[in-house]
């Protein structure tokens, strides 16, 4: 409960800061400034390969090693980080190569090039964060990602007030995210007594075979990548930057309800890989992530369907509202989907069945793309946020068959007598 209220209201401080600082960026530059911003903040989600990939081998090997042994394991963590950071350095590199010769303006130029610099600092981050998680202790990692958030909202402010333009955007979030990464390794000095030394590389090739571990969760968030920047990429090329940033604001504020309820999954996917190390059953977790999820769509997403428009024209202006307004029902009901299916799939991660979460992955992703290709021309703008749906969905209805099946067959194996009770 305690990790769950601490990140409660630092998600509710970050989305008040978000709520400010969005209209202030918008009113002080222009809708398509938003739209770039909108491109640029989605390339950060390419840090989230590397948490999945290496992130979630070190919250299950650490995290089922504390739940058997209770021991740190200080060498696996240094092997794991090297690699980890040497991968983000490797990426980084690439990505600034790609932006310096593509062709650009400006502005995208040097946001997307500040942001491809970011991703060692976020691996470092990352990595601490899985640490944290595998020992259940989510007080300070709430407040690390609060100062990330944090440093997003102060960077659109600063930019707008100071300078009236999103060049100071990209700058701005470096420094924040440099701080807090060496913040981040400082206190996990001091609780949990891992600190680095030097890389050793026989021992970083020696861990590979574990890191195929981590293989079919990057490949899944690969394909969410697909979609949450391939989609914004596509609407700037085949309508505008402006509509990017209608229909980001769209996604952001149906998206910004997640932080809430990660603090449910957050707390509740430590606890299930315990469980799952211990041989006990979640069932309890599940129930709790479910009844979050009915009272967010309750309490947040049914008002912000009905009353869109209002809400969006008070906020940020009465154009905005108007041009956006009948995106975010849309979305509300992809969110919800999302949310249903997110508390099965962390249960399916935490069991280790990564491959089943990757096939649902690509039914999804393949049929997002079909219904685009069909919509597209029809309904124009608004055939992403459909599409959108209808992809999670299928993922929702994945995971439910796959957690069945799994809890079928468990039962099976630890009850031969069950099918005859």
């Amino acid at each position: 409960m305690s990790n769950v209220g601490a990140f409660l209201i630092t998600r509710f401080i970050a989305i008040g800061l978000y709520a400010v600082s969005l209209p202030i960026f918008i009113n002080r530059t222009s809708d398509a400034a938003y739209g770039v911003i909108a491109i640029g903040f989605s390339f950060i989600a390419i840090s989230q390969l590397l948490d999945v990939a290496v992130g979630y081998v070190v919250a299950q090997s650490i995290g089922r090693r504390l739940a058997r042994t209770s021991r740190q394991h200080l060498k696996l963590f240094n092997t794991l980080f090297w690699v980890y950071f040497l991968c983000a350095a490797t990426l980084a590199i690439l990505l600034v190569f790609i932006f310096m010769n593509v062709e650009l303006s400006e502005d995208e130029r040097n946001l997307f090039i500040w942001i491809g610099l970011l991703l060692p600092s976020l691996a470092t981050s990352g990595i601490v964060a899985a640490i944290f998680q595998a020992n259940n202790s989510l007080l300070y990692l709430n407040a690390s990602r609060f100062i990330f958030e944090a440093g997003k909202a102060a960077a659109l402010i600063i930019s707008a007030l100071l300078f009236a333009e999103p060049g100071a955007v990209g700058p701005i979030l470096f420094v924040v995210v440099v701080l807090r990464a060496v913040l981040d390794l400082r206190e996990l000095k001091v609780r949990f007594g891992y600190h680095l030394y030097p890389p050793n590389f026989k021992d970083m090739l020696r861990s590979l075979p574990l890191l195929k571990l981590g293989l079919p969760s990057l490949w899944m968030v690969l394909l969410s990548l697909f979609v949450n920047i391939g989609d914004k990429l596509l609407i700037a090329q085949f309508f505008s930057k402006t509509d990017v940033a209608y229909y980001s604001l769209a996604f952001d504020v149906n998206t910004k309800a997640y932080l809430i309820l990660g603090a449910i999954n957050s707390a509740m996917y430590a606890a299930m890989i315990r469980n799952h190390a211990l041989r006990r059953s979640s069932s309890v977790q599940i129930q709790i992530g479910l009844v979050a999820v009915v009272t967010m769509g309750l309490l947040y997403y049914l008002p912000l369907a009905l009353f869109s428009k209002k809400i969006l024209s008070l906020w940020v202006s009465p154009e905005f509202g108007a041009a956006t307004a009948h995106l975010v029902p849309i979305f509300s009901l992809a969110s919800l989907a999302y949310l249903c299916a997110n508390v099965f799939e962390i249960s399916l991660l935490a069991k280790g069945l990564s491959v089943n979460l990757f096939k649902i992955y690509c039914v999804a992703v393949l049929i997002y793309f079909i219904t685009l290709l069909l919509l597209v021309r029809l309904i124009g703008l608004s055939s992403f946020a459909w599409a959108y749906v209808i992809m999670n969905i299928t993922i929702l209805i994945g995971v439910l068959i796959r957690y069945r099946g799994y809890s079928t067959n468990l039962i099976l194996k630890t009850n031969p007598n069950a099918t005859e009770e």
